[in-house]
């Protein structure tokens, strides 16, 4: 039998940094509440804002392997080269365990040649020390609707390209973890 259970972040969630830049032991803090239920569930996804802050940190700690989700945009290329470093440090100093999963590139529009020169950019950069998933999520509005109505994109529209390319990427993820 087939189970989700989902704990969606509210606007709590933005008071979180500061408590957590207060905490002793501060960075172990999520994997501390996570251990107790650690066992009960195949998957624990935790979705982080695209920022390098103590949330950050502690979703790393916690986690057993980090899927680095990124648009082929100039910032997004360069947030993404920061955020290998604090993931580097993180299996330095905090989690020897951490492995990384890979990159899937989002909001992928193919018609521009920006996108196309970034995503080409960041598979020479990247390619031999980061796995990147041929799976690519295209940009849609159906995403910015889904979000907007409060409602997952393959409930919202399951028949869309983004939902489908995210049921492509599941597949393509699961079936590397087979090997």
């Amino acid at each position: 039998q087939e189970c989700l259970e989902l704990i969606p972040a509210n606007t709590a969630l933005a008071a979180t940094n500061q408590e957590l830049i207060k905490a002793i032991a501060r960075e172990w803090v999520l994997h501390t509440a996570l251990e107790p239920i650690r066992n009960q569930y195949d998957y624990i996804l935790i979705d982080c804002a695209p920022s390098l802050g103590i949330d950050l940190l502690n979703a790393l700690v916690a986690a057993d392997e980090v899927l680095i989700v990124t648009n082929p945009a100039r910032f997004s290329e360069r947030g993404t080269h920061q955020l290998l470093r604090t993931i580097k440090m993180v299996q330095k100093l905090l989690n020897k365990e951490l492995t990384i999963a890979g990159s899937l590139f989002n909001r992928v529009d193919r018609r521009t040649r920006l996108a196309r020169d970034i995503m080409a950019l960041m598979r020479e950069n990247w390619g031999t020390e980061l796995h990147l998933f041929d799976t690519e999520i295209p940009n849609s509005i159906r995403i910015d609707e889904s979000q907007a109505m409060g409602v997952p994109l393959i409930m919202y529209q399951p028949e869309s390209k983004p939902a489908k390319a995210y049921q492509e990427f599941v597949r393509e993820y699961l079936q590397g973890e087979e090997r």
